[in-house]
């Protein structure tokens, strides 16, 4: 009886850490959201600042990502790239989303959704073999003969949105610390 409760307790130890980190699904669409508070002194002038100057630093061209741009609400176009190697092969995801920033007085929302994935693999010319949504790219991970190249891009691609939401945060936070009127 104490092993079989030990082997219980491995097994199911075991399936928690396997688990494949995934982006969170909302009213049956995969996307990122949150409400963001920031104290009083952050108005709603100042955060479209931020949120314009996020834009600018966050791509070489913030005129062809912004597709959408009022006082209250922001919404772009985004994009990152992640490579993998399997034998001689070189694995690419690209990664579009569209970024939606809603801004009040003290606080924001930002919405990362319509999550598409260009997937290309081989040795030869760069093609585009698939478009995947994350359904179908969640379920590459578990096919055999190529597993273990798309849990890595998979993880890539979490760990890439995180970064994208961690430098977002930051700027929105951000305070001047010098005034125009300096200048």
């Amino acid at each position: 009886m104490k092993h079989f409760i030990i082997l219980i307790i491995l097994l199911t130890s075991l399936k928690v850490f396997g688990q494949t980190d995934t982006i969170p699904k909302v009213n049956g669409t995969y996307q990122y959201q949150e409400i963001v508070n920031l104290d009083t002194t952050f108005k709603k002038d100042y955060l479209y600042k931020n949120t314009k100057l996020f834009f600018v630093q966050a791509y070489k061209s913030s005129k062809d990502v912004v597709q959408y741009d009022e006082k209250d609400q922001i919404i772009g176009k985004g994009f990152f790239r992640v490579k993998e190697y399997q034998a001689l092969a070189q694995w690419t995801w690209d990664i579009y989303f569209t970024t939606q920033i809603n801004i009040k007085d003290g606080k924001y929302k930002y919405r990362l959704f319509d999550i598409r994935i260009e997937q290309a693999a081989g040795t030869g010319a760069y093609e585009r073999d698939a478009i995947l949504d994350i359904d179908q790219a969640l379920a590459q991970t578990t096919k055999a003969g190529y597993k273990k190249v798309t849990k890595k891009l998979y993880s890539d691609m979490i760990a890439g949105f995180k970064d994208y939401i961690k430098t977002l945060k930051s700027k929105m936070a951000q305070k001047d610390t010098a005034s125009d009127k300096d200048f």
